[in-house]
């Protein structure tokens, strides 16, 4: 997956949320998002052109169709994650890296939730109150545990070790997040550490 380059255009970008509109989760190049951004920042720059009213219309469809891809691509995403749950092993070939992370936390997510609630039904036992998966549990810690990042990149919605939701985040957004997670994002170069 990958080799494959796109000069994003806006017709480019109206053929791939068409092609969304199939079945399957299609096939992007792998740096789609890193492409996406470079061509919606090379549109923002034609704002401050004698023609911004006709830069902005067109600004405000690619928007719909940036919108339309990506949740076309995330209902995909948590359909294929509730299949995974029920035990049904989805190819994650056309996934995106942002959106293989999303995928893997919903699919555990949904997974701990099938164990604890329709495991113990079936046991006829009450189901009781839902908590995070033990391994991502991690004790309240004070605000002085926190590390402020600034996003280098795009990086979905996604769940925090207590199952708040944080993002989605864009490159040059800044965030407090807990240090664990501020830490993982910046190992992984999604972030730099401000503090």
């Amino acid at each position: 997956m990958g080799s494959v380059t796109v000069n994003i255009t806006y017709e480019t970008l109206f053929d791939l949320s068409r092609n969304e509109g199939k079945d399957n989760l299609q096939q992007l190049p792998e740096k789609f998002y890193v492409e996406l951004v470079q061509y919606l920042q090379e549109k923002n720059k034609l704002m401050e052109s004698p023609e911004r009213e006709k830069t902005a219309k067109q600004l405000q469809n690619v928007h719909r169709l940036v919108r339309d891809i990506y949740e076309r691509r995330e209902t995909k995403l948590l359909q294929l994650a509730a299949a995974a749950a029920r035990g049904s092993e989805p190819s994650m070939d056309t996934m995106l890296p942002p959106e293989r992370e999303l995928f893997e936390q919903v699919r555990d997510l949904l997974k701990h939730t099938r164990k604890e609630v329709l495991a113990r039904l079936l046991k006829g036992e009450e189901p009781g109150k839902l908590t995070a998966p033990p391994a991502e549990q991690a004790p309240p810690g004070p605000e002085a545990d926190a590390l402020m990042v600034q996003f280098q990149a795009h990086v979905p919605k996604f769940l925090g070790t207590a199952l708040e939701i944080y993002g989605p985040f864009e490159p040059g957004e800044m965030a407090n997040l807990p240090r664990e997670i501020g830490e993982l994002l910046v190992r992984k170069g999604r972030a730099q550490a401000l503090q």
